[in-house]
């Protein structure tokens, strides 16, 4: 081989080698986004999984809610009953207590006539 061959021959493998370089160079920046990304991913992954958590807490809480809002609406008719029951009778009392006070104001003023 000559001289000349030898020299394009190292100036190919230089450029082969520079190439390989470049592409390492390439890989290693690729290396680095990609694991920004999956730490980002696994944030953002157990993110979501405290969220889902909340939710079936709050799924929980609701239900319990549900449950608790069922037996008032079951219990106020009853509850309006009693209600109108002690008004009325309130009423009744007090009208009691007006017709009792006039029949003592009468007496008293058919005593005094």
């Amino acid at each position: 081989m000559s001289a000349l061959e030898d020299d394009v021959r190292m100036k190919m493998l230089n450029r082969d080698i520079n190439e390989i370089k470049r592409s390492i160079s390439k890989m290693a920046d690729a290396i680095k986004t990609l694991a920004v990304l999956e730490q980002k991913h696994y944030g953002l992954s157990e993110a979501v999984k405290r969220a889902h958590e909340r939710i079936d807490h709050q799924g929980k809480v609701t239900v319990g809610l549900d449950g608790r809002l069922r037996l008032i609406e079951v219990e106020i008719p009853v509850v309006r009953l009693a209600s109108g029951w002690v008004f009325k009778a309130a009423l009744g009392v007090l009208a009691l207590l007006g017709a009792a006070a006039l029949a003592v104001i009468i007496q008293s003023m058919t005593v005094a006539v």
